[in-house]
């Protein structure tokens, strides 16, 4: 068995986001490219598959927001931001 090993880079999802009257606009800004993105506002509500996503908080509160990415279908990537209002 002969044979060079290959690694790939490891991934990274990031993400910023920006606040006006409790309407959050997120910017996927991890890596590229990706196979699919998901998020999870961590208020019960629908996720979104959009890489920027812009989300209405309905209800004061501290909310742990997700969002992970599929690597050239290969493996999963998570990061978790809480934001708090």
């Amino acid at each position: 068995m002969g044979g060079k090993a290959r690694h790939l880079p490891t991934p990274a999802t990031q993400f910023t986001y920006t606040n006006s009257d409790n309407v959050y606009n997120f910017n996927y800004t991890g890596s590229n490219p990706y196979t699919s993105i998901g998020w999870d506002f961590g208020d019960n509500t629908p996720g979104s598959n959009n890489p920027n996503p812009t989300h209405t908080y309905t209800a004061s509160g501290s909310y742990i927001v997700c969002t992970h990415i599929c690597h050239t279908g290969t493996y999963w990537v998570f990061i978790m931001n809480c934001i708090y209002f």
